[in-house]
C-alpha cells in the first residue's frame, strides 16, 4: 500500500529520489523513546553539520530513478548504515529533487543494532563527507552536469575561488559573532577594554 505513494513522484518526473520519513508530522510511527531520540539527534546533526534538508536519512524506505542511481551509486563509498546518508547528501548537493512521503509503521522491539558502533561509524561518515565538501573533493560539478543542474557561476571566476570566498566569509561572520557574544558577556565585569 505504501509503494505507490513512494514511486509516484518518480514516475511523474517530479523527483529523482523518494524517501520515507518517520519524522514528518503526518507520519504514524510507533517506536520506543530511545530510538526516537537517537533518530532525531542524528538527523539534527546532519542538518547542522551538512546542511541537509531531508528529514529522515536512515528510514529504509527509498526509491530512485534509474538515471539518478547510475549517477550517484558509483560515488557512494560507505556500504554500511551510513550508505543512506551519503547517498542522500550527494543527491541533494548535486541538485536532485528529493520527495519525502510519510511513513506508517511499528518498529520491531526485538530488532537490535550496536548503537555505539553504528553511531561512531555514522559520525566518521559525517566527518568524511563534511571534510570532502569543505575541501571540494566531492565531484559535485560532475554530478550536477550529469543530471543537468549546473550551478550558477560568476563569469570568469573559478568555482574553487568562489568556494574559498564563501568559506572565508563564513569564518569571518562566525568569529565576529563569537567576539560580540564575549563582549556582551564580559563588558559588565571587565569594562569595555
Amino acid at each position: 500500500a505504501a509503494l505507490l505513494p513512494l514511486v509516484a513522484p518518480l514516475l511523474s518526473g517530479h523527483s529523482d529520489v523518494a524517501i520515507g520519513s518517520r519524522l514528518r508530522k503526518d507520519s504514524r510511527v510507533v517506536r520506543g523513546p530511545k530510538r526516537e531520540f537517537i533518530s532525531r539527534s542524528y538527523n539534527l546533526i546532519l542538518r547542522t553539520t551538512l546542511q541537509a534538508r531531508f528529514s529522515d536519512a536512515q528510514c529504509g524506505f527509498k526509491a530512485m530513478r534509474t538515471e539518478a542511481a547510475r549517477v550517484l551509486l558509483p560515488h557512494v563509498h560507505d556500504t554500511a548504515w551510513f550508505f543512506d546518508t551519503e547517498l542522500l547528501v550527494l543527491a541533494e548537493r548535486s541538485g536532485m529533487r528529493i520527495a519525502e512521503v510519510p511513513v506508517d509503521g511499528v518498529d520491531d522491539p526485538d530488532s537490535s543494532v550496536d548503537i555505539v558502533r553504528t553511531a561512531t561509524d555514522d559520525l566518521r561518515g559525517v566527518w568524511r563527507i563534511g571534510r570532502a565538501l569543505v575541501r571540494g573533493d566531492l565531484p559535485l560539478h560532475d554530478l550536477r552536469a550529469a543530471v543537468g543542474r549546473e550551478p550558477v557561476s560568476v563569469p570568469g571566476v573559478p568555482q574553487r575561488l568562489v568556494r574559498q570566498a564563501v568559506r572565508f566569509g563564513t569564518v569571518g561572520v562566525a568569529s565576529t559573532l563569537v567576539y560580540l557574544l564575549l563582549f556582551l558577556a564580559l563588558r559588565g565585569s571587565t569594562g569595555a577594554q
